[in-house]
């Protein structure tokens, strides 16, 4: 589930799919490192069926193997799958704070040039509406003041 301001329009499905997936690995990154309990994600060892599917009986069991050895087996590939899914976490991250460490001084910076040009034009349109006025008639008044002869 992705949460985005009103204003914003909606993502492509294909943005959307990757939100959904992006956020069941970071659950289970999350259960793996011991944060929260989270129901909704299937255990590696889980068998998932998809839609329209039919049900899968299991992997075939290998010949000549224990059970503890298969569960050895499968205790190693669930680590290395976490390890994976940790360091692509990690690098999603870096990704991000290099970007924005890059991008974010310009457009900040665009954004208050665009602000600082607005201010003035409202600044002046309001100077002319409110002080020019006002100046020109101190100006008027101190010409009314003054002697008759020193006016003509």
């Amino acid at each position: 589930m992705s949460f985005r301001p009103q204003d914003e329009p909606p993502l492509p499905e294909e943005l959307e799919t990757a939100d959904l997936l992006l956020g069941k690995a970071d659950a289970l990154i999350r259960r793996h490192r011991g944060g929260d309990d989270i129901d909704d994600l299937p255990v590696l060892t889980d068998v998932v069926e998809l839609p329209g599917t039919p049900a899968a009986a299991g992997p075939p069991p290998v010949a000549g193997a224990e059970p503890d050895a298969t569960n050895a087996a499968g205790t190693a590939l669930e680590a290395r799958i976490a390890e994976r899914i940790i360091e692509l976490d990690a690098s999603i991250q870096r990704s991000v704070e290099e970007w924005l460490a890059d991008e974010l001084p310009q457009i900040i910076s665009r954004e208050f040039d665009t602000m600082t040009d607005r201010i003035r034009i409202q600044a002046l349109a309001h100077m002319r509406a409110t002080l020019i006025p006002e100046i020109s008639g101190c100006i008027a008044q101190m010409l009314d003041e003054l002697p008759q002869d020193i006016r003509d």
